[in-house]
């Protein structure tokens, strides 16, 4: 029985190397909170394939999600709640990451 391994020619280990391979190397030498964030956006697109049944949304919990999009719209259009920008976010999730860091120490 032949290997898919028998049909490559011999080429050195870095050429050989699979997609995956390659972007998990790539993601192992990022810091510590970009392969948090590389983790959380891959799980999210893990969890909103549609294709994928064993990701599938709940439809009672999607629905759930509706109001609370139609609620947190409603807060921040009457001036209840205020959007923050990007640099305001990041701010505020690295603040909020340090006291979890030291509480969890």
């Amino acid at each position: 029985m032949d290997s898919k391994l028998d049909t490559f020619p011999v080429m050195g280990y870095n050429e050989f190397m699979t997609t995956l391979e390659r972007i998990r190397v790539e993601a192992r030498s990022l810091p510590l909170d970009e392969r948090e964030a590389l983790l959380a956006v891959l799980d999210f697109d893990l969890r909103s394939d549609q294709s994928s049944p064993e990701y599938a949304s709940d439809p009672d919990v999607e629905a759930e999600w509706d109001i609370e999009i139609e609620k947190r719209l409603a807060e921040v259009q009457s001036g209840k709640v205020e959007l923050l920008s990007q640099d305001g976010f990041i701010s505020v999730f690295d603040e909020a990451r340090g006291e979890f860091r030291q509480r969890t120490a």
